[in-house]
């Protein structure tokens, strides 16, 4: 069975599966007056890191991979910070939220 055109692998019914093309969505947090555009799966893993330092008590660098490179932010209870969708608007978040 060709495959060629598509790409994809043919289903059960002899018909060519979709292919959905893996773009990730992205979002944006605002920290410090900077606004920094990220894949979802990089805020995951930076709100995980922020969440278990602020858990603790405690005050980090909290390193946040962004579509310009790479920083590290400076996660404390006072720190304030928050997430939006690409379009720019935020829901502000205060790290004084306890979980």
């Amino acid at each position: 069975m060709d495959t060629s055109s598509t790409g994809a692998a043919p289903s059960a019914a002899g018909v060519p599966a979709a292919r959905i093309p893996a773009v990730p969505s992205t979002v944006t947090i605002a920290y410090d007056g900077h606004s920094y555009r990220v894949t979802t799966e990089m805020a995951e893993a930076f709100l995980t890191r922020a969440l278990a330092v602020l858990k603790k008590n405690e005050s980090d660098l909290v390193p946040l991979t962004h579509a310009e490179g790479v920083e590290l932010l400076f996660i404390s209870p006072r720190a304030q910070f928050s997430l939006g969708s690409a379009d720019g608007s935020h829901s502000r978040g205060e790290t004084e939220l306890r979980l």
